[in-house]
């Protein structure tokens, strides 16, 4: 696959990278809600957002906004 080849990862993964960065862009510069952030990045939940968050980062949306 051209995107595992070019980025190393998967089509999913780069997705997720991707929100994710969004999110993290938005969480240090907009005074919006973290569900709020979640919808606007494509995520169907704040759960859902909040765990893979996490998982990319290592803390939770609120704790990175807060230590921003």
């Amino acid at each position: 696959m051209l995107t595992k080849r070019l980025f190393g990862l998967t089509p999913s993964q780069f997705i997720t990278k991707s929100r994710i960065a969004a999110a993290s862009r938005m969480l240090r510069d907009l005074n919006k809600s973290v569900s709020e952030i979640a919808h606007a990045c494509g995520f169907y939940d704040h759960s859902a957002f909040t765990r893979a968050f996490r998982s990319a980062t290592g803390m939770t949306p609120s704790e990175f906004r807060t230590q921003q």
